[in-house]
């Protein structure tokens, strides 16, 4: 009886991954993309966050862990890049590399024409609004991991602003991705408590 349990949760928990990252599959398809900022640094892998200059929820809790990531990885930072791309249609360059430099002065603010935003947009499969009456912004924070090969820019990994730490943008630059082992891994401790 435990092994139909925990074979059920198993494939319930496989359909849930499954769900979730179809939506992000087109990110993870090695697609090519290309943004000015990103040929004008001169490095060869970069991390991008979208957020908002004086966003109080998502962005101050990433922008201090890709400080942190920054002040105590040992990954040497002079092939990477961090950008935080201001999704205010109202920002002003120095009004954003004021916000992102309060984190740390390696992060690099970009704010985007409304035309490169809605290549953003569409490229990084960004989910964002701006309300037209109030001009409140709601985003999800992630952080995308870019690597330059041949030339070409190519989204390398996704994470969702929870999962940004230390040791998962080491292991994904270092070319260990361990996040579905570690979901397993959780599911499978979480079924051994409960039985």
């Amino acid at each position: 009886m435990k092994i139909k349990n925990l074979l059920g949760l198993l494939l319930i928990f496989f359909g849930i991954v499954s769900a979730f990252a179809i939506p992000l599959s087109p990110l993870l398809s090695d697609r090519r993309i290309n943004f000015p900022f990103l040929e004008e640094s001169k490095v060869s892998n970069s991390i991008i966050y979208f957020g908002f200059t004086g966003c109080s929820v998502s962005c101050p809790i990433t922008l201090g862990k890709l400080a942190d990531y920054i002040d105590n990885s040992e990954y040497k930072f002079d092939s990477l890049g961090i950008f935080f791309i201001d999704l205010n249609p109202t920002a002003t360059l120095s009004d954003s590399q004021a916000y992102a430099s309060y984190f740390h002065p390696n992060i690099r603010a970009v704010v985007p024409s409304s035309d490169q935003l809605s290549d953003m947009q569409s490229q990084f499969a960004l989910n964002y609004s701006v309300d037209e009456k109030t001009g409140i912004i709601s985003h999800k924070g992630r952080v995308y991991l870019l690597q330059k090969t041949d030339d070409n820019w190519r989204i390398k990994s996704t994470l969702n602003e929870n999962r940004v730490s230390l040791e998962s943008l080491d292991n994904l630059f270092s070319g260990k991705d361990f996040s579905v082992i570690e979901e397993m891994y959780t599911v499978f401790r979480l079924l051994k408590t409960e039985s």
